[in-house]
């Protein structure tokens, strides 16, 4: 697993052959409906610590790291798998701050999970080069 401060924001490579694999259209609706739905398991993540709720909390985040790196987003998905183990162990204070980290790598790596998404195959190098 990538560590969540190495590697790049969102793997091109791996969403030039995504593109290949389904074509322009479908990657952009994958990847727009991930991100739309982020936000609210993120707060579904939340709510569950909150209340006690540790195996709804660890099957929302792994819906979350899962998508993260079938979209390439190998970063943000090591975050969400740090979050998980702070959610096992019950740590409060570990939990807080993996969910603060975790909000703001979202922004980070929804802005050019975007920006890549709408790329064309036009504009993208041969995956299998």
């Amino acid at each position: 697993m990538v560590s969540p401060s190495e590697g790049p924001t969102v793997d091109r490579g791996l969403l030039a052959r995504l593109r290949a694999d389904v074509g322009d259209e479908t990657l952009r609706r994958y990847a727009d409906a991930y991100l739309t739905l982020l936000s609210g398991r993120l707060d579904l993540v939340e709510r569950a610590v909150a209340a006690g709720e540790r195996a709804e909390a660890l099957r929302v985040l792994t819906d979350v790291r899962v998508g993260a790196s079938m979209l390439g987003a190998q970063r943000f998905a090591a975050r969400a798998g740090t979050l998980e183990a702070a959610v096992r162990t019950g740590s409060q204070d570990e939990v807080e701050a993996g969910l603060a980290l975790i909000r703001e790598s979202a922004r980070l790596m929804a802005s050019e999970m975007r920006r890549e998404a709408r790329r064309s195959d036009r504009e993208q190098p041969d995956p299998r080069d």
